[in-house]
This record gives C-alpha cells, sequence and structure tokens, in this order.
C-alpha cells in the first residue's frame, strides 16, 4: 500500500462513522455487508496482465472485489464484500414526488448518510466451468428496504470466462410503479488502481456508437486500467449519463444532483457527465440509466473490465452480415491510454472455423499514429496468407496519448470470408501470443447467410406517346432473385443512365416515366438491381418506343374455356382473339399485355403471345386469370377475365362393352377423345 494510501485510510473511516451518525437523524442507517459471497476463478488473479484471468469475489449484496497481480483493485483493497468495507454497489434511486420524498438504496460503504439499503433477499451458487460456453455465473436478488418500494426486485446476473480481463453483468429490474415514479438505476465503483488511488478518467466511443454517449467509462493510471464498458451485443440499452472523478461524488450527486451530500428529498439524482483528467483525483467511476416512466421491467447489461497494460486490443467485423462468399473487413484496433509510445506488439488471431483469410487479403494499417489506412511502416509484419485460418501481427508500435485521459489509436485491417451460413465467434480465446498487449477482445460474430443471391434482370420494352406517360409500369416484373419475381423492398433499384434526360426511372415503383415532348423513335434506359447488401448486381436496358397514339380505345372481352380432366398446356391461343381496338381486332404488336391475377399458380398467362397455359392439370372446378390489355402508345388500358372450366370426362353406361384392348375399341376410344377437347365458349 502506497503513503499516499495509509495516510488517507483513517480519513475513510473517519467520514464513515460521521456519516452513520447523521444518518440516524436523516434516514436509515447503512449496511453495506453482504450475507454471502461467491467466488469465480478463485486460483487466478495473481499474475501480472492478467494472464491467469481476474478472481472475483461476488457479495449478495451487489458488492465486488477483484483481484490482479495479487492485488485487490476495488476500494478498500485487502476487504470483500462479507469483510470489511467495500466502496462499490449497485444504486437504486425512486421518486415517487407525492411526499416529496426519493429514496435511494445502495450496499455501498461509502457516502453512508446516502439512503437506504437494499434487502438481500438471496445469492445463487456458482454454476458453470469458465468457459465460453458456460461462463461461471451468479444470481443474486435485492429488494428495496422502505415498504413503500419493497414490490421492486432488482435481479443480478455475473458471468465470468476465464481469462477474459471482464466480469459481465446483467441487472433486471421488476415489479417497477405502473405510475406516480421515477426511476433511476446506477453502478458505482471506488476503483484502486493496483495499489493506488489516483488518476485521471478516461472514456471511449465504439465506432457501433452514434449516441453522443460514451460506451466506455474508466479511470487509467499508468499501465493500470479500470473501466465500465456496455455490452453492445447484448440488446440493452446504452446508459443515459456517467461520471469519472473523486470518488465521493456519485454518490452525493445521485442524491441530489450535485457533488456535496446533502438530504436526498431534491434534485434531479443526475450524474454529471464529468471526466476528470487530473492525475492527482482519487478516482470512481459511476454510470446511470434513467427507466422509462411505466415499464413494468427493465434490464442493462455491461462490463466490469481492468487490465494491467498500456495498450489494449479490441476488433470488430464490417460489415458484420454477409452472405457466403462475400467480404467482411476484420479490424483489429490498438489502443493506447499512456503518454509514452509502446513498441514491440504482437497477436494472433486464430479465426473461427468456416471463417478465412480472403483471396485479396488487403491488408492495411494506420499505425503507429492513426489516420488514413496504407501500406505496414518498417518493422511490422501481418502474415494473412489467402485462404488462411489466422492472422499474425508483429512488430506494431502505437504512438503516445496527447495527455493524461486521452488515448492515442491505431488499426489493423485484413479482409475475410466465410462458405459456410451461420454465426462465427471470434472471441477472446482466439487471441493468443499476446506481446505489450492486454486482450478486450469480446465476442465478435460474422453472420454468413446462405449462399450468394442468383440476380437476373431481364430487358424490358414499352412505348408511350409524344404526349408521355408511363411506358413501363414496373421494370422488375420479369426479372427474379434466385429463380423467384424480384420485389421492391427486396433488392436495390438504380438508375445506370437514360439516353435522353425525358425518360426517367422511379426507384420507388419500378416505373419507366417518357416526358412529354420526347421525339418520335427509340430511346433507352440502364438500370441496375443488386441483393440485400449490395451484391451481387445485374444490370437491364428498357427500350422504350416514342410514337403517334392513332385509335386508342380498347375493348377488352372475357373469355370461357371448357376442358377436361388431365388437360395440361395451352387452354386458350390469345386472349385478344375477342379484344378490339378503336374498333377493330387487336394485334399484339399494337399493345402490351400483362397478367393481374390468378386463383392457381399453375394457371398463367404468356405476355409474348397472348396464350393462356395450364402447367399441370387441375382439379374439376372453375378457374379465373385476370388480363390488362394496354395501348402500346397511349396510356389506355383495359382488362378482363378468362374463366376456365374443368370438367369431369365421364363415360356413360353401355349395353354393349367394347374390350378397350381390341383394335376396335382402341378405334372407338381415339375417336371419342378426338371429338373431345377443347372447346372455346365465347
Amino acid at each position: 500500500m502506497s503513503q499516499v494510501k495509509r495516510r488517507r485510510l483513517p480519513a475513510r473511516a473517519k467520514g464513515w462513522l460521521l456519516g452513520a451518525a447523521s444518518l440516524a437523524v436523516a434516514c436509515a442507517v447503512q449496511a453495506g455487508g453482504a450475507n454471502t459471497q461467491r467466488e469465480l476463478n478463485p486460483a487466478g488473479g495473481q499474475q501480472p496482465q492478467g494472464a491467469d484471468g481476474l478472481r472475483w469475489a461476488i457479495g449478495s449484496n451487489s458488492q465486488i472485489q477483484v483481484w490482479l497481480n495479487g492485488q485487490g483493485q476495488v476500494y478498500g483493497p485487502n476487504n470483500t464484500p462479507s469483510s470489511g468495507s467495500i466502496y462499490n454497489s449497485v444504486f437504486l434511486r425512486v421518486d415517487r414526488g407525492s411526499d416529496a420524498q426519493t429514496r435511494v438504496y445502495h450496499n455501498s460503504n461509502a457516502n453512508t448518510d446516502v439512503g437506504y439499503q437494499f434487502t438481500q433477499v438471496s445469492q445463487s451458487a456458482v454454476s458453470g466451468a469458465g468457459t465460453s460456453a458456460s461462463p461461471w455465473a451468479v444470481t443474486t436478488v435485492l429488494k428495496p428496504a422502505e415498504a413503500v418500494d419493497a414490490g421492486i426486485t432488482l435481479t443480478i446476473r455475473d458471468e465470468y470466462v476465464a481469462p477474459e480481463l471482464w466480469l459481465k453483468r446483467r441487472l433486471s429490474l421488476s415489479g417497477l410503479p405502473a405510475s406516480g415514479a421515477s426511476v433511476k438505476l446506477y453502478q458505482n465503483i471506488d476503483t484502486y488502481l493496483l495499489g493506488d488511488d489516483e488518476g485521471p478518467g478516461i472514456v471511449r466511443t465504439a465506432a457501433w456508437n452514434t449516441t453522443g454517449v460514451p460506451d466506455l467509462v474508466g479511470v487509467t493510471r499508468n499501465a493500470q486500467f479500470e473501466a465500465l464498458w456496455h455490452t453492445p451485443g447484448s440488446n440493452t440499452p446504452l446508459w443515459d449519463r456517467y461520471f469519472s472523478g473523486r470518488y465521493t461524488y456519485p454518490g452525493n450527486q445521485i442524491c441530489s444532483g450535485t457533488d456535496n451530500g446533502t438530504s436526498c428529498k431534491t434534485g434531479t439524482g443526475d450524474l454529471s457527465n464529468q471526466i476528470d483528467t487530473n492525475t492527482a483525483t482519487d478516482n470512481g467511476i459511476a454510470v446511470q440509466w434513467n427507466v422509462p416512466a411505466g415499464a413494468p421491467q427493465f434490464e442493462v447489461e455491461y462490463m466490469i473490465s481492468f487490465a494491467q497494460s498500456a495498450v489494449d486490443l479490441t476488433k470488430a467485423f464490417a460489415p458484420a452480415v454477409i452472405n457466403a462468399g462475400q467480404v467482411s473487413k476484420l479490424t483489429f484496433n490498438i489502443n493506447n491510454r499512456t503518454t509514452s509510445a509502446v513498441n514491440g506488439i504482437g497477436f494472433t488471431d486464430n479465426l473461427p472455423a468456416g471463417v478465412k483469410v480472403a483471396a485479396t487479403p488487403n491488408v492495411q494499417t494506420n499505425c503507429p499514429a492513426g489516420g488514413a489506412m496504407g501500406a505496414l511502416p518498417a518493422g511490422m509484419t501481418v502474415n494473412a496468407a489467402a485462404g488462411a485460418g489466422s492472422i499474425v501481427v508483429g512488430g506494431a508500435s502505437v504512438a503516445a496519448a496527447a495527455s493524461a485521459g486521452a488515448e492515442s489509436t491505431c488499426q489493423v485491417a485484413v479482409d475475410v470470408t466465410s462458405d459456410v451460413p451461420g454465426s462465427h465467434t471470434n472471441g477472446t480465446a482466439n487471441i493468443t501470443n499476446l506481446s505489450n498487449v492486454a486482450n478486450f477482445v469480446g465476442s465478435q460474430v460474422l453472420r454468413v447467410n446462405g449462399a450468394a443471391a442468383a440476380i437476373d434482370a431481364v430487358d424490358d420494352a414499352g412505348a408511350a406517346t409524344a404526349a408521355g406517360g408511363v411506358a413501363v409500369a414496373n421494370v422488375l416484373v420479369n426479372d427474379t432473385v434466385n429463380g423467384t419475381p424480384a420485389a421492391l423492398g427486396a433488392v436495390t433499384l438504380s438508375l445506370v443512365s437514360s439516353s435522353n434526360p425525358g425518360l426517367t426511372l422511379d426507384v420507388a415503383t419500378g416505373a419507366v416515366q417518357a416526358a412529354a415532348g420526347l421525339p418520335v423513335g427509340a430511346h433507352t434506359l440502364q438500370y441496375r438491381i443488386c441483393a440485400t447488401g449490395g451484391s451481387p448486381c445485374d444490370t437491364a436496358t428498357v427500350t422504350v418506343t416514342i410514337g403517334s397514339a392513332g385509335p386508342t380505345n380498347i375493348v377488352a372481352q372475357p373469355d370461357q374455356v371448357r376442358v377436361f380432366e388431365g388437360a395440361t398446356g395451352v387452354v386458350l391461343p390469345s386472349v385478344l382473339a375477342n379484344d378490339t381496338l378503336g374498333g377493330n381486332p387487336v394485334q399484339l404488336a399494337q399493345v402490351v399485355l400483362t397478367q393481374r391475377s390468378s386463383s392457381h399458380p399453375d394457371l398463367s398467362l404468356d405476355p409474348a403471345t397472348g396464350s393462356v397455359r395450364m402447367a399441370s392439370p387441375l382439379g374439376v372446378g372453375s378457374y379465373t386469370l385476370v388480363y390488362r390489355v394496354c395501348h402500346a402508345l397511349a396510356p389506355n388500358c383495359a382488362e378482363a377475365t378468362v374463366t376456365v372450366v374443368v370438367a369431369s370426362l365421364i363415360v356413360g353406361p353401355s349395353t354393349t362393352p367394347v374390350p378397350v384392348n381390341a383394335p376396335l375399341g382402341l378405334l372407338l376410344l381415339a375417336s371419342a377423345l378426338a371429338f373431345l377437347g377443347v372447346r372455346r365458349m365465347r
């Protein structure tokens, strides 16, 4: 223990006694000791840089103690949740307003004039094996001690995987008031930096985080690092407010929204978002979640991290979701929290099964100083051969941070790929052979969808007059994705080029529009469709003919067809046979045909010929198909219905049966079948 700590320990003890005395008047006396405590990784916490992982003591009162390099890392360093004073706790603030009474619940031995205690309901035995598949886990249940809030339950689940440098903690609130209360939840820790208290605060914001609130709040001293770190894959909200500064301030801010201890009947209870970067500050860290009004339950998840290294390593996939065979960029972040440059950094990332280095690895870095990505500097190596299952980085350097409490970060990036659909986790255990860097890699997941989509964009043709109009209703109507019709929203549609500015594509509807005044003749437009994710893509050309309209009045007449069971193929040669254009029979070249609907998927219209087909024999009954016929050079259309009746093939009784295997029987049967067949009825 340092000389500074020896001088200050009695002062803290004195503050505890004075706080308890004043508390006897203001509110319930705080009792922080844990009834029970569980240990995770009991043989760890002894080696430098956390090589044997961290040793954790989890109290039934929400307190923790953690050992790294043989020393306790939270104050008091020689104490545990069940023995001596520990200055950390989960805090819960409930302000019901009606009686101007705010109740703050916690079991920290610091800020003893702040609030009420939690009732320790239960603590489970340790489960699991300390592996990623089966983490060590402890569940603790607490309730507010005051009757007015006793319906609220706080459940804490702590998980640890050796040799990770963090504990994962999930807080779950249930039984929350439906109305009439403002509820806030906090985690507060008085840090103790490997034998000393003083150190500057630090924050970090990951690339995924666009909230404006840092997702890591901590304190650092030389190579020591302690932080609260949001779990991005937890599907729980990031905290709303945060603090890193003098250890006494969070409890006071939770009480009254100020740095000074006052009665917990007023104030906001908001942490100040302060980050004190003074190297002599006796530091603590805290974060705050505002529980949505009226929410019956609320959950958050975060990591409590401890490391003994000037530099830490994180990584991420981008994009994190690809189709089989596509490429994702795996980026390693090398973060230096000290004001001295660090050299000789190295590590190996053993990629998960099914993930490999891409055919073109595209190795890049901006080490040591950050900035634009480029070639490796002299002395740095990255072994990442195409198809390899590992990436080996050696001889890396990272520049010094500009000041205490700041960071200097550089990256190494390698393109990877996978042909194996599923979720591939590249986590802490995949990193080996560390040199001068702490492993802060969480569970990064690359999700691989099935084989890349097959995209087929097919050319289209349409027509309009010089007056303008819609030439093609939807260019996607004959395009496919994996053999099925392409749909707006399932693909990305974009314009590539147009031979005339007056010929345009509406990417929201797929329609091609001809502006008024386009010259008579043929005009072209090229478009592109891409699968979700940006690839693969295909292009097609739309040819629009501008001409004079001529007669435009279209009349579409209904059609009726009668067939017998077993019939397939063309059942109606052309739906246009009884339709007219300007009083004359319609010619296929004068119009554009489209199928609007069909009562059976095997009954369809061929727009190129006008014929109606049955792809397979249909059962006895009546089926309908609706088609639209539009003037090729004018916006005039009409619709009609084709009715196909499938009748039973019935053979009536005969007084003289004819053997079907005799020549005469076969002749008669053939004659009957020739007489029967497809009949068209108008």
